[in-house]
């Protein structure tokens, strides 16, 4: 039994020992140092004057970022978080493409963990010195900026790294006291299907008579009919500041009437002493193929309409462009012998780096083969497969591919597969086999190749290491007591035909006058 179990792991040692081993895929990576700087500007890609931005501005956050050669696989990614005081509107997913319109890598802006990641494309496994810039277009947290100041945004990446950069934000400010109406929206931070709509009645402050308001939305969205709210205020202006004075919830005492689905009609009555109305309510987003949206708010007071469209938006977007190099490697097969072109040769194309398989190649009728799109680096050329008729030679060819070298132009040959023939003599009458007949072997021009090539004790000779092409047998000697017979025999070498020797016979006949017992 111990024997037995020695075998059995004998000859698994030997299984194991030729298997071949294959570069395997490494699952993807969370790239380090690939983010240069992140820095904001206006939406049109300018700094505002003095740096000072509005509360309500769309922001757009700009990254520079560059991945060093042969860093980056399919599937790595490389990711930033956004400060809590920016916010996007919406979950986002976009394209970071070159000049040719193929894809670098996948953005996407997670709404709720304010995080933006990055996932690259087999682009960067194709391409070497890639960088580029992306952007994401965000706004101010109002629920977080409430005041105009000065503000630190910080950025960190994956690594903790930070960046940076200080803003100014202009207070809002308030300077019409003349003001009947006013309305605005705004997604909710909270909730990218939620739009949040504020209306202002009479900040002027005037006697306003039999005042009725009507209120349209617009389609996209749908109003949440118990979200109204009406507030009566006096409303006073400080330092450009509007407070909300007195402030008392008149919800329930306000007659509220509901014509269509999306439309509605508050009826204030006299609105007298300086007192004005804060209104506040919702409206639901329908589905994902609106991002525009508007109210049309009328307010008929003295006989006169004083009209107000809120517009809100969800749209957010993003994108970014980037460009790399590559290379390339053009081989040409040729027969080692004559320098003919030769088809059917196949190569494996593998990196240096990390004994990775990159790219296959085949030459063509014109002995031509290539692969491009290749990172810079250092390769090896392993032929996997010969052309029919040639010996298969594995020595690695080596390239180097570089900024100043990116069409690399390599010429390989092979050598022909030598073969064999076996030459039999034989009595023409009897075929019995002859021993002792010599011969000379010479191409179909003549050239000869070998002389004295004796039978042996079998009637056989054997002549090895043949390239492919058409010989001759010429008899020079005959068995004793034969006739010497100098007729040529023909035969011929093929190529992809060299793995079994070839046969051919010579006949000869006795000389006149001699027997055999």
């Amino acid at each position: 039994m111990k024997k037995i179990s020695s075998l059995i792991m004998i000859l698994l040692l030997l299984c194991n020992s030729i298997i071949t081993v294959f570069p395997t895929k490494t699952s993807a990576e969370t790239l380090d140092n690939v983010i240069k700087n992140i820095y904001v500007t206006k939406e049109n890609g300018t700094k505002p004057i003095d740096n000072g931005y509005s509360m309500s501005q769309t922001v757009r956050v700009n990254v520079d970022w560059e991945i060093e050669n042969g860093s980056a696989k399919s599937g790595d990614t490389f990711s930033f978080n956004l400060p809590k005081i920016l916010i996007i509107n919406k979950q986002l997913d976009f394209d970071i493409k070159d000049p040719n319109g193929d894809v670098i890598a996948k953005g996407h802006a997670d709404r709720w963990g304010h995080k933006v990641t990055v996932t690259f494309t087999d682009y960067v496994e194709k391409h070497s010195n890639i960088k580029g810039t992306m952007f994401i277009l965000s706004k101010f947290d109002r629920d977080i900026i409430t005041d105009g100041g000065d503000y630190t945004l910080v950025f960190t990446d994956d690594n903790t790294v930070s960046f940076e950069e200080d803003i100014h934000v202009n207070p809002s400010g308030f300077n019409n006291p003349d003001e009947k109406l006013s309305k605005y929206g705004y997604v909710d931070p909270n909730d990218d299907t939620l739009i949040n709509w504020i209306v202002r009645v009479n900040v002027a402050g005037i006697d306003m008579m039999n005042a009725v308001a009507t209120d349209e939305l617009s389609p996209g969205h749908t109003l949440i009919k118990d979200s109204i709210k009406i507030y009566k205020v006096k409303w006073e202006i400080e330092n450009g500041k509007l407070i909300q004075n007195e402030k008392t919830d008149v919800t329930d005492t306000t007659e509220i009437m509901f014509s269509l689905p999306n439309k509605f009609t508050i009826n204030f009555g006299n609105i007298t002493d300086g007192y004005g109305y804060y209104i506040s309510y919702h409206s639901k987003i329908d589905g994902n193929d609106y991002n525009d949206f508007s109210n049309h708010f009328i307010l008929n007071a003295n006989d006169t309409d004083h009209s107000s469209i809120g517009n809100a938006h969800r749209e957010t977007s993003g994108g970014g462009d980037g460009d790399g190099e590559n290379s390339s490697v053009e081989i040409m097969k040729v027969d080692s012998n004559d320098g003919h072109a030769l088809v059917g040769a196949e190569f494996d194309v593998i990196r240096t780096l990390d004994n990775k398989l990159v790219g296959h190649l085949m030459t063509d009728s014109d002995g031509k083969g290539s692969l491009s799109k290749l990172p810079f680096g250092n390769y090896e050329l392993v032929e996997t497969k010969a052309p029919d008729g040639y010996k298969l030679d594995q020595t690695p060819v080596k390239f180097t591919t570089d900024k100043t070298h990116k069409v690399i132009q390599l010429k390989i040959d092979n050598r022909l597969l030598n073969g064999s023939v076996i030459l039999t003599k034989i009595d023409k009458e009897s075929k019995e086999t002859l021993a002792g007949a010599e011969f000379k072997l010479v191409t179909e021009q003549g050239k000869e190749i070998k002389e004295n090539v004796v039978t042996d004790k079998k009637g056989k000779l054997v002549v090895e290491k043949l390239v492919p092409g058409n010989y001759q047998f010429i008899e020079t000697k005959a068995p004793k007591g034969y006739a010497l017979d100098k007729t040529p025999v023909a035969f011929e070498i093929k190529a992809g035909e060299t793995s079994k020797a070839g046969t051919v016979t010579k006949e000869n006949k006795l000389e006149t006058g001699t027997f055999e017992l």
